[in-house]
């Protein structure tokens, strides 16, 4: 639109966005370049070849260059505002808001702060996250032994795992006791009530979230209005939720079943059953079927065994798509063989063509209509003006309402 623009080159290798004045490139799946702003030649930009170059301008108008692992700063990437290192792992220094953190040998030593939070690391003997009188976490000899106070209004208590052994949390509103965690489990929480025995083979809880799991064979859960459930996980999986007005669900059966509905409730005072405004069919690799608000697209064969995303879709489908068959509203079309055969029929014009033996076309509005053999070798054509012949691609005569005299 006028907004927004993509390119694909040779997709996925090489895949450019534009928003705005908003410009992004990627290229095969470690190289980008990102500018934040292509109209102010100062503005934010940064182009990175992962994991080695990092070069770029920061928020602040600062400009950043890092070699990994010799040396360089990188600001606003890596879910950081700033990065800088030395030979990493031997020291490095990162910053998230007013949080800092030091690390020498990373990930042996590490010290961090800011006005709310304090943490130190010496891994893997001991370490330690202390947030105001939130909480304070520990660990010694990690994994064997970790514990944890909470001061939180609603959730106050403390907690402690001796791995592989047992692990307990006692809070004010959850308790909680595991063995050879995390495989053993049993939880409480309000009105929750878990228990892997042991995870993830069995899993089973009740209250807010409804699950059972006999992995991989079976499971379902139902959680806040989604409901998904598998059968011989990872082939079959099929997941339900409410979307707007309506609803969403995907079942699949993979590699050789997908299927994906969108339904539409009445409105307000109004009456009725759900509505399917859209909806996705899909039996790998033979044919693909999709219908959104009464436009129809199917193709067959349906060679890519995943779904067809829009860039497969536009990129590769039609090179190996042999028969396509579209409609809307009452507007028909059908496609074989990359267009040899194709066929469109409406209310007002028909069409048909075998390329290149035979077309015909008709037009209901001015009751005219047109055929032709091998592209012009005979043809005759009809209309208000009378009829037209036309033999060995270039002699015409004719034309001329019947009963009058001829143009030609």
């Amino acid at each position: 639109d006028l907004d927004s623009s993509s390119t694909h080159v040779v997709w996925p290798a090489g895949i450019g966005k534009r928003f705005g004045n908003d410009l992004d490139w990627r290229f095969l799946l470690i190289s980008s370049y990102h500018d934040f702003d292509v109209s102010a030649p100062s503005s934010r930009y940064r182009f990175w070849i992962l994991p080695v170059y990092f070069q770029g301008r920061g928020t602040n108008n600062n400009p950043y260059l890092a070699v990994f692992p010799i040396a360089g700063k990188i600001e606003d990437g890596l879910y950081h505002d700033r990065i800088w290192f030395v030979l990493f792992p031997a020291y490095s220094y990162s910053r998230v808001d007013d949080f800092q953190t030091y690390c020498a040998l990373w990930p042996v030593f590490a010290r961090g702060w800011s006005a709310d939070l304090d943490k130190l690391r010496i891994f893997p003997f001991y370490g330690y996250m202390r947030r105001r009188t939130d909480f304070i976490k520990r660990f010694i000899l990690w994994p064997v032994w970790s514990d944890a106070a909470y001061g939180f209004p609603q959730s106050a208590g403390t907690a402690w795992y001796l791995t592989p052994v047992m692990g307990h949390i006692d809070l004010s509103d959850q308790e909680s006791w595991s063995v050879m965690p995390p495989l053993i489990r049993f939880s409480t929480r309000g009105r929750q009530k878990i228990i892997y025995a042991p995870w993830p083979l069995f899993q089973y809880s009740h209250g807010i979230t409804w699950k059972l799991y006999v992995w991989p064979l079976a499971g379902w859960k139902d959680s806040h209005g989604i409901q998904t459930s598998f059968a011989f996980w990872p082939l079959a999986y099929s997941t339900s939720k409410e979307l707007g007005r309506g609803r969403y669900t995907r079942a699949k059966i993979s590699p050789v079943l997908f299927c994906e509905r969108w339904t539409e409730n009445p409105g307000p005072g109004e009456e009725g059953r759900p509505v399917t405004v859209a909806r996705t069919f899909k039996f790998w690799p033979l044919v693909s079927f999709k219908e959104d608000r009464g436009r129809l697209l199917m193709r067959m064969p349906s060679i890519c065994p995943f779904r067809d995303y829009e860039a497969i879709d536009r990129n590769y489908a039609p090179y190996w798509t042999l028969f396509t068959h579209a409609k809307s509203g009452k507007e028909i079309e059908d496609e074989f063989l990359w267009g040899l055969f194709q066929s469109r029929r409406g209310p007002e014009r028909n069409r048909t063509e075998l390329f290149p033996l035979f077309f015909f076309e008709r037009n209901r509005l001015n009751q005219a209509f047109e055929w032709s053999f091998l592209k012009g070798l005979f043809a005759r054509s009809a209309g208000p003006d009378g009829n037209r012949y036309r033999l060995f691609w270039g002699l015409t005569w004719g034309g001329g309402k019947p009963g009058g005299k001829t143009k030609d």
